[in-house]
């Protein structure tokens, strides 16, 4: 995603990462998943800490694999909320297509 389309998505993307975010003590480490979260979307063509550390603006990628590598943090937990995040996406999507497909035949 380019920058101005993150921007355009900024509030689902908090809402989004607000999901996880109880799952980390910290709140460096809160903020540091949201960062991790952003870097992933960006237009980086690698996707490795030293890339995506770079493209939030961390001038070196220790925060990025402090994260990754030795914060603590429910990985079966994140699992269960993600899946519950694309099921109640994807209700919403095909009630609206239903919708939609009611109305145009």
């Amino acid at each position: 995603m380019t920058e101005e389309e993150l921007e355009q998505w900024q509030e689902e993307f908090e809402a989004f990462h607000a999901r996880f975010a109880d799952l980390f003590e910290r709140s460096e480490s809160r903020e540091q998943a949201r960062k991790y979260l952003r870097g992933l979307l960006t237009e980086a063509e690698r996707k490795n800490s030293w890339q995506v550390a770079e493209a939030v603006g961390d001038l070196i990628p220790d925060r990025m694999q402090r994260l990754l590598y030795r914060v603590p943090w429910d990985a079966d937990a994140a699992r269960d909320r993600l899946q519950e995040f694309v099921i109640e996406t994807d209700r919403g999507t095909r009630r609206a297509l239903g919708s939609w497909m009611r109305r145009a035949f």
